[in-house]
């Protein structure tokens, strides 16, 4: 007997199998074309969808890569700068005398041209934190004194808080106590920076001088 009954069980379910597959293969072509618009159509929105998410991730990564890069432009910096020329121990030089009238590269007269390459740091003391480094030529350019020269250099900065050059430019008469040179640009945090820069000497000490520079900015 419950062999019969498993029997008409199985009939029953074949049978309505047999009838839902009937009726969905009878669908009419409209009806099918239909639902194959709309699985086409939620296909199409879901690759749109998909592609504005990734704009929007491409949007928030350039905006944020450009705050970084923002300039912080600040308004002043200061720094000392140590200039080491003729030193008898070679290897301490910081600047060169690469040119003199006639060739004469024995003293500090008026056409000699001094290349320099020399530390920036936050103190007068060499053993100060660095900042950066001075780099850049000076010429004296006083026939009759030659205590007075045209100077020229970019101070290139390097500190946690600040990342570019300042450029310089401007005659150093250098028997005043305190003079001023112009800023004529700059890179980096100090982008388009103009300026004047007041420089006191700080300290000469046989061949090497230290000079302080107080730098105001503006943009």
């Amino acid at each position: 007997m419950s062999s019969f009954f498993s029997v008409d069980l199985a009939l029953i379910f074949h049978n309505f199998l047999v009838a839902q597959l009937t009726q969905l293969c009878n669908c009419p072509a409209s009806t099918r074309a239909r639902i194959a618009i709309k699985r086409h159509s939620f296909e199409k929105m879901r690759s749109i969808v998909i592609w504005m998410g990734f704009l929007l991730i491409f949007v928030v990564l350039c905006g944020s890569f450009a705050d970084a890069r923002k300039p912080r432009r600040p308004s002043s910096i200061h720094f000392y700068m140590r200039d080491t020329l003729q030193n008898k121990t070679k290897s301490l030089n910081t600047a060169y005398m690469v040119a003199a009238p006639n060739s004469n590269l024995t003293g500090l007269k008026f056409g000699a041209v001094i290349v320099f390459d020399d530390p920036l740091t936050e103190g007068p003391d060499l053993t100060s934190k660095r900042v950066g480094r001075g780099q850049g030529t000076y010429m004296y350019d006083n026939m009759y004194t030659g205590f007075s020269a045209l100077l020229g250099f970019s101070a290139i900065i390097d500190t946690p808080h600040y990342n570019g050059t300042i450029n310089f430019f401007g005659a150093d008469r250098l028997t005043l106590p305190t003079r001023e040179i112009s800023v004529v640009g700059g890179t980096g945090d100090f982008e388009l920076a103009r300026g004047i820069a007041t420089i006191t000497t700080n300290s000469i000490d046989g061949d090497t001088f230290i000079i302080h520079c107080n730098v105001r900015l503006y943009y």
